[in-house]
């Protein structure tokens, strides 16, 4: 006679199989979810959407944490963004899990690359060209990011033609084309660039929005505004409502342009550049005391900004307050001067991009007007062509110890040598 299990034991045998079952088919289905995510995030990266990828690589980590290939490609998708420290953080971790040495070599030499912390005559950096392997447009763009991050304009230009010619249907080449017009002021010729980005990628909203204002400063207001409204569709930001406003402002809709700066401040309360705008306008319309309101806490929060000076002095001096008036007119004179002679340097510093020199006075003269950021980055370029160029280190030990940075300051003082303190 033949053994039957009870009722309730044969369920609970079937149950067991079919849960083992289930366990097996998603163990056998992990690896192709991973997979495909991964292969998602690839795809993104390379329609230029780092944040894109880290959705799909963040869903891939929760599926698999112990994976190096995630790892790695979330750790080039923080590099694309900018964002230090959890690039290497994931490049760590991508080496504990066995991802190979020399992809995480590679990817840390771009991300040195793309900061500008390599000189554009590294031997590293020339390894890089000369054996691209699948990376040539991660490297094309790493390395223009990081010409342009240290101001070495002229080399930058040089390599996207070269990334062009080898890549004619990458718009990524215009776009940066694009910055460096957007850089010397050349409006027309951004507009341009910026244009043929959006003919392949119209999506582009990174694009977008500096397409609107090269229009704009190129007097094409109304094609502007409709990009900038387009902007605005996708992202409420105070850059696309400041260029709506000022797009209305110069076609004549002073009260439209009110209410959209209005807008702009009540999203951004401490916005310079909605103050700025606001008290212009304010002035242009004869409210001396309206403009003086939106003028002075902006002259507050950028003191040495020409532009700001100049249009409160001239509300100042319309509201009966002569004194202030004068002060900020000396002040606007004199910067104005400094203004002029930047343009100068920078246009002389594009043509002699080894010019150690110019960088060096170009950086001092930012400095001593507020232009901090602008300022180190043109120091640093000098320090990568001479890296002991005394005046370049006494003038970095001046600013670090101003900011209570005893220790980069002290570093610097030594570099200088005699030349510090004075």
């Amino acid at each position: 006679m033949r053994y039957k299990l009870p009722i309730s034991r044969r369920s609970t045998v079937l149950l067991l199989g079919l849960c083992l079952a289930v366990v097996a088919g998603l163990c056998s289905v992990r690896p192709i979810r991973v997979r495909h995510r991964i292969d998602q995030a690839r795809r993104a990266l390379a329609e230029r959407d780092a944040e894109g990828a880290l959705v799909w690589l963040g869903q891939a980590e929760q599926l698999d944490p112990d994976r190096g290939e995630t790892q790695f490609w979330m750790a080039r998708a923080y590099r694309r963004l900018g964002q230090a420290e959890p690039f290497r953080t994931h490049l760590v971790r991508a080496g504990e899990w066995g991802y190979p040495v020399e992809a995480l070599d590679r990817e840390k030499t771009l991300g040195l690359v793309q900061t500008g912390r390599l000189p554009p005559n590294d031997a590293a950096l020339s390894a890089l060209m000369l054996d691209p392997g699948d990376d040539a447009l991660e490297i094309y763009e790493a390395v223009v990011r990081g010409y342009l991050e240290t101001y070495h304009v002229g080399p930058a230009l040089a390599l996207l033609d070269a990334w062009q010619a080898d890549y004619p249907d990458d718009p990524q080449s215009y776009f940066y084309r694009g910055l460096i017009w957007t850089h010397q002021e050349e409006w027309s010729k951004a507009a341009d660039a910026f244009r043929q980005v959006l003919r392949t990628s119209p999506e582009r909203y990174d694009a977008r929005l500096p397409f609107a204002r090269a229009l704009r400063e190129d007097y094409h207001y109304r094609e502007a505004l409709a990009h900038y409204r387009a902007c605005l569709e996708e992202k409420e930001t105070p850059e696309g409502l400041l260029g709506v406003g000022l797009c209305l402002e110069a076609l004549g809709e002073d009260d439209e342009a009110r209410e959209t700066y209005h807008r702009l401040l009540s999203i951004a309360p401490d916005d310079y550049e909605g103050r700025l705008a606001l008290g212009k306008l304010e002035f242009s319309v004869g409210n001396a005391e309206e403009a003086v309101g939106w003028l002075e806490p902006a002259a507050k929060q950028r003191p040495n900004e020409v532009d700001v000076r100049h249009t409160l002095a001239w509300a100042l001096l319309a509201a009966g307050r002569k004194e202030e008036a004068r002060q900020n007119f000396e002040f606007s004179v004199k910067a104005q001067e400094a203004a002029f002679r930047v343009k100068y340097l920078m246009r002389h510093a594009d043509a002699h991009p080894e010019n150690v020199e110019l960088r060096y006075q170009l950086g001092a003269l930012l400095l001593e007007y507020g232009q901090s950021a602008t300022a180190l980055g043109w120091l640093d370029s000098a320090l990568q062509l001479d890296p002991y160029h005394a005046p370049t280190h006494a003038a970095l030990a001046d600013y670090y110890a101003s900011q209570g940075n005893e220790a980069a300051a002290a570093e610097h003082r030594r570099l200088a040598g005699p030349q510090a303190g004075h």
